[in-house]
């Protein structure tokens, strides 16, 4: 209640239906309003007035009215509906309720057919009958047009199928007939609609010219009403029956990209879709079936319910929708294939059988091992290719074989090792569809020993192959000797007297020395000249592949001893007890002191006469100068 746009809160209401008193004396809350509540009203249209009391001296007395449309609830039986309610037919009158309505819900589809059936029927005049049903998108059909005959019946329970035999026979009995207007000159009351569609003979419409492929699903009409005085009757109940084409719903699934084994969190995207003919009914389920290798850690999608595996919804999809995505999570195991198959069914909601999307998915392979399988152990001679190439194999946490990697060999960078082509110390390789890489040939350095190690290695894993290998050194005869022989030689810190043989290594280093000088018989010595590889007096060689003399060469050196006969008569160069060359030819001078005159060699010189002169060393040896006192020399003590 409002007075000049004001709330009215003041008085009371009575509600009341032709007359009668619904509810009396309700008064007016603080925001003007008054309500009641009633279960007793019959189906129909109900015209209810709202009287307003006033208050004296405030406000005047006021009325309204409302008009409310009571249904029965509809009894649904699989794809029957029913509204059990009953319909009165009055003589030449509309029944009550006018109209009498069924309402529809949850069928999937379109309508293929439908039937309509009147149970316990009665009438005393069935010709004096007209019946016109209504569907929800407006299409209608008068299905009983002054059709019966005149003979009461009552009891009866009739259905209208376009596929029955026959139309409604007269006098009607119970039975199944073609919908039958004898007249197609009825005008059915408002709200009927005008101009309806006749059955025949009157027209040419059927239930299933009328209804066919519309959604079945809203409300259904039933207008009845009685054409002449003197008759009437009454339906104990109203019944549609439906059969549907039925939706067709599709599926699809995808990702994007690839996964890889040990993902946690990779995802699909499932969609439904209904195409058609009519929109769904009832629940439609959603079921990821993930292959071996993949497990579903969670499903979820907008007016979607999930859980686990699964999502289901129940509201109507219409025909040419969709629903909300599906987002599936997956995680992927360690020993995933690398090719699997992931699938999602859809099913329910009036379509029939399961709707199956299949998405086929690359994992790509994460290496869990790597193992030497060829290669392991071996030897090679010092320079040699190895006869088997290293060999690794690498597979996943499924075992099985990873195609594609690169496996990098690495060899030690000292010691005995070897080397790939070009001389590197690492090589790389490509694991084939059986997850095994071959290295390049592998060769021994100059260094033997061993076992020494070669690993392999793979992006992704910390583990590593090792190969066990060793370098056989060839062994040759090595000569070190001294010309001439029998001299003292100094071979890796060790001193031997030549000559010495010893069995070294191809490839191996060694120290090689000796003495600048070396004592030999009496008055003779050696003097250390060269050795034959031309090294210094201390050097390394490198033994080469085959036998070898290393020759430490002396020049023989004889002494040579001077005199001076008196003595201190005079002097003789060069001085005593030097060393020179054998066979070298040494000039030897004899120089008097005053008061003295040389007279003379003693030994072996090639002049004796002469103060100069020379000796030839072929051996060591002994030379006198001699020397006389002058004539002009007066002797001590005397006067001239």
């Amino acid at each position: 209640m409002t007075s000049s746009g004001s709330n009215v809160a003041q008085g009371t209401v009575n509600f009341e239906e032709n007359g009668t008193i619904l509810a009396g004396t309700v008064s007016l809350n603080s925001n003007g309003q008054a309500s009641f509540t009633t279960s007793t009203l019959s189906e129909g249209i109900h015209v209810i007035t709202a009287l307003y009391s006033g208050v004296p001296g405030s406000f005047n007395v006021s009325s309204a009215m409302v008009s409310e449309e009571i249904d029965n609830q509809t009894v649904v039986t699989g794809t029957t509906y029913c509204n059990p309610g009953g319909i009165t037919i009055p003589s030449d009158a509309a029944t009550q309720p006018y109209p009498s309505r069924v309402f529809v819900t949850n069928l999937q589809g379109t309508v293929s057919k439908v039937t309509v059936t009147l149970d316990n029927l009665a009438h005393q005049f069935p010709t004096d009958a007209d019946m016109l049903l209504t569907g929800p998108t407006g299409t209608n059909l008068v299905f009983w047009g002054d059709a019966g005959g005149s003979t009461p019946v009552s009891g009866l329970n009739v259905t209208l199928d376009d596929a029955a035999g026959s139309g409604i026979p007269s006098p009607v009995v119970s039975g199944t007939f073609q919908p039958t207007a004898d007249n197609g000159n009825v005008i059915f009351p408002s709200p009927a609609p005008a101009n309806p569609s006749f059955a025949a003979p009157a027209g040419s419409a059927t239930l299933t010219s009328s209804f066919q492929n519309i959604n079945a699903n809203g409300t259904w009409s039933f207008y009845i009403f009685d054409a002449n005085a003197g008759s009437g009757g009454a339906i104990g109940q109203a019944c549609l029956s439906f059969t549907e084409n039925a939706p067709v719903l599709a599926i699809s699934k995808s990702h994007t990209g690839n996964f890889t084994q040990g993902d946690a969190a990779d995802t699909y995207t499932i969609l439904v879709t209904n195409n058609g003919p009519g929109p769904t009914g009832g629940t439609v389920t959603v079921t990821e079936v993930p292959p071996t290798g993949l497990a579903v850690t969670g499903m979820s999608g907008n007016n979607w319910s999930c859980t686990g595996n699964r999502c289901t919804r129940s509201d109507a999809l219409n025909a040419g929708s969709s629903y909300d995505s599906i987002t599936v999570t997956v995680s992927v195991a360690a020993s995933a294939a690398s090719s699997v198959t992931n699938q999602a069914t859809v099913s329910g909601g009036g379509s029939t059988g399961t709707q199956t999307a299949n998405d086929p998915t690359t994992i790509l392979q994460t290496p869990a091992s790597i193992a030497a399988t060829g290669g392991t152990p071996q030897s090679a001679y010092l320079t040699a290719t190895f006869a088997l190439p290293l060999q690794v194999t690498v597979l996943d946490g499924g075992n099985n074989p990873i195609q594609g990697l690169t496996v990098t060999f690495t060899a030690p960078a000292s010691g005995p090792s070897g080397t790939f082509p070009g001389g590197f110390l690492t090589a790389t390789a490509a694991t084939n569809s059986s997850g095994v890489a071959s290295s390049p040939a592998f060769t021994a350095n100059t260094t033997a020993g061993g076992p020494y190690s070669v690993t392999a290695t793979v992006s992704g894993i910390a583990a590593t192959a090792s190969f066990s290998l060793t370098n056989n050194g060839v062994f040759v005869h090595v000569d070190v000797t001294t010309t001439p022989p029998g001299l003292s030689v100094t071979v890796d810190g060790t001193s031997y007297t030549s000559p010495h043989t010893f069995g070294w290594i191809v490839g191996s280093s060694h120290t090689i020395a000796t003495t600048s000088t070396q004592a030999g018989a009496e008055a003779t010595r050696y003097a250390w000249y060269r050795w034959s590889d031309g090294g210094a007096i201390s050097h390394s060689v490198t033994v080469p592949a085959s036998t070898t003399v290393y020759n430490a060469v002396f020049i023989t050196q004889y002494r040579l001893f001077t005199a001076v006969s008196p003595a201190g008569a005079g002097t003789v160069t060069p001085p005593s007890g030097d060393f020179f060359a054998a066979n070298s030819v040494i000039t030897i001078g004899a120089t008097p002191n005053a008061g003295f005159v040389f007279s003379g060699w003693i030994g072996p010189v090639a002049s004796h006469s002469s103060a100069s002169t020379t000796v030839t060393m072929t051996a060591p040896a002994s030379v006198t100068a001699k020397f006389a006192a002058s004539a002009s020399a007066t002797p001590s003590g005397q006067d001239r």
